[in-house]
């Protein structure tokens, strides 16, 4: 069985509003969606670890996937750039 997913940044108020047109478009071809919370301007907001919490929490649950090297599923990024 072939799992495949799809990720897209969606940034901005307008382009937010077509999240629904997004889902409903993935659910038709069958292609699993995933909505990332995300400020890549300002990881005050959302950090980087908070949005690789959001995808692997998705990988373990929604496709029962495990990771292929557990190391890297939380690591300190604090001093990161």
């Amino acid at each position: 069985m072939k799992k495949d997913a799809k990720l897209i940044a969606v940034a901005g108020k307008g382009m937010a509003g077509l999240n629904g047109v997004f889902d409903d478009q993935a659910r038709e071809r069958d292609v699993h969606f995933i909505w990332v919370q995300q400020d890549l301007m300002d990881c005050r907001t959302i950090s980087r670890r908070d949005m690789r919490e959001q995808v692997n929490k998705y990988m373990t649950s929604v496709l029962q996937e495990k990771p292929v090297d557990p190391t890297l599923v939380d690591f300190d990024d604090t001093q990161a750039w």
